[in-house]
């Protein structure tokens, strides 16, 4: 009897051992992958860094190749490898500066190098990326030279768009563009000083820009195709502020709307409110990637 009791001990401990496991299953234990920023390096303008030049909003994470998640920078979170393995950083931003658009910018190069992760332990890594060599550019405007991509539409416009070198004011480098809308100067449109043709394909057109502005701007294209020219209005810019924004334009919706016959400029638009006695408006690196 005292066997048998013994026995029945024994496997009911079993059994609660088990049910255990059941209820309270192992865990795998995470380790934890770091990414606090994305350096950039100009590789177009060789300028000295600036802090926004390039503004990513997230990290879109790849190991072994595989995708692993987009995270918002900086980045801190749980994976479940150890040992060395590959990881892939691509530079996300927000398309039109819309944060329900968050893509993986097509003309940055993916960082990867290899880390070795540890369980409960945090590993950080380093991304740096440049421009990839399938990005060409219609024209880019840092304000460096004298010479301008943009002129002002005289009949629309009360002000020119000017140069500061001001180290207060300027964005990178030596030069910023500067627009002063003061009094009954108050209405102010630029535009490419060149129309451009697009090709269909499979990579979008982006405006490129960093600005400062203390009113509202309206950016868009003229597009023409021998007659009439077609105003197609794209975004309106809020006042940053006080701040510089950097801001990444997708025409591909617009230009695919037209004969690959047609030729685009862009614009910029401002106009002061009444109750406002000055306004300024501050530019640079502004790019036509395609």
């Amino acid at each position: 009897m005292v066997i048998r009791n013994g026995f029945y001990v024994w496997i009911g401990l079993v059994l609660f051992c088990f049910s255990c496991n059941i209820i309270n299953p192992e865990e795998n234990t995470p380790s934890y992958l770091t990414i606090n920023k994305i350096e950039f390096i100009d590789s177009v303008t060789n300028l000295p860094a600036a802090a926004k030049v390039q503004q990513f909003a997230d990290a879109w994470v790849f190991i072994n190749d595989n995708f692993v998640g987009v995270y918002p920078l900086p980045a801190s979170f749980p994976i479940f490898f150890e040992g060395e393995h590959k990881v892939s950083v691509s530079a996300g931003i927000l398309k039109n500066g819309i944060s329900s658009t968050r893509i993986a910018y097509p003309y940055f190069t993916q960082y990867s190098a290899q880390a070795k992760f540890i369980k409960e332990t945090e590993t950080a890594v380093f991304p740096r990326t440049t421009y990839d060599a399938i990005a060409k550019f219609k024209f880019v405007e840092d304000f460096e030279n004298t010479s301008s991509n943009f002129d002002t539409v005289t009949l629309n416009s009360d002000v020119k768009i000017d140069r500061t070198n001001d180290p207060s004011l300027v964005f990178q480098g030596s030069f910023s563009g500067v627009v002063v809308l003061e009094d009954t100067l108050d209405r102010f449109l630029m535009q490419t000083t060149a129309q451009y043709s697009f090709a269909r394909k499979s990579v979008p057109t982006y405006l490129e820009m960093n600005y400062k502005t203390d009113v509202e701007l309206q950016i868009g294209l003229f597009a023409s195709n021998g007659g009439p020219v077609n105003v197609v209005p794209k975004i309106n810019l809020k006042p940053s502020n006080g701040e510089w924004k950097k801001i990444y334009i997708d025409f591909d919706p617009e230009i695919n709307v037209f004969e690959t016959t047609t030729r685009f400029r862009i614009f910029v638009k401002a106009n002061k409110p009444s109750d406002v006695s000055k306004a300024l408006i501050y530019f640079d690196n502004i790019k036509l990637v395609f």
